[in-house]
């Protein structure tokens, strides 16, 4: 297994821990910042993601899968009686994938030697 794809494995594991254990209190914050932390999160997760595939078929299959990975992990917090289930978790974690899966693309490219 590559360094990526064990970074990736570890990064899925602890966000799935992280997003089903109960939560501690915290100090009040904006409201905005628990849709960031999930942005950040699966941000961090489709560019893994991405950077772990050799085709673009794998990297397409692996970022759908940080999709439903995060739509599974809203539907389980539901049935949690410490946790929520929000659309907007949803949306942030889904944007996250699309953005770090994109940064991980336009890296590589940027990082290939020209055809020719």
């Amino acid at each position: 297994m590559s360094l990526i794809k064990a970074l990736w494995v570890t990064a899925v594991a602890a966000v799935g821990a992280s997003a089903l254990v109960p939560v501690p209190q915290t100090p009040e914050l904006p409201g905005y910042t628990d849709k960031l932390v999930h942005l950040g999160c699966y941000l961090v997760l489709g560019l893994l993601a991405v950077l772990g595939q050799r085709h673009a078929r794998g990297r397409l299959a692996a970022s759908l899968a940080m999709i439903v990975f995060g739509v599974v992990i809203e539907l389980v917090q539901d049935r949690l009686p410490w946790r929520s289930f929000e659309w907007a978790d949803i949306v942030a974690n889904t944007i996250g994938v699309v953005v770090g899966g994109s940064l991980a693309v336009i890296g590589t490219r940027l990082r290939a030697p020209p055809a020719g």
